[in-house]
């Protein structure tokens, strides 16, 4: 992930994230430690907390993945038009 995630993107993401929460869906999210160290996601982090939702740090980690319902962890997939490298 890197030591930030941008803010433009961050501050679209807090309404998001904000109004799912609301609805009762949880979110748990697990950061490279590096992420500790940047400003705007400290901020994010720091809000979405405020309404339920839960941050760890991992030394390393997978590619991205997704679960929904604690039991569906779609494998993240290629981007559509690549192939297979060779």
């Amino acid at each position: 992930m890197g030591t930030d995630r941008a803010p433009h993107r961050l501050g679209d993401a807090v309404e998001r994230d904000v109004a799912m929460l609301g609805r009762g869906m949880r979110m748990r999210t697990l950061y490279q430690h590096s992420a500790r160290a940047g400003l705007s996601t400290q901020g994010y982090v720091e809000r979405l907390t405020e309404t339920g939702a839960e941050y760890r740090t991992a030394a390393e980690l997978p590619d991205r993945a997704v679960v929904f319902d604690r039991s569906v962890a779609p494998p993240p997939g290629r981007p559509r038009g690549l192939g297979p490298t060779r």
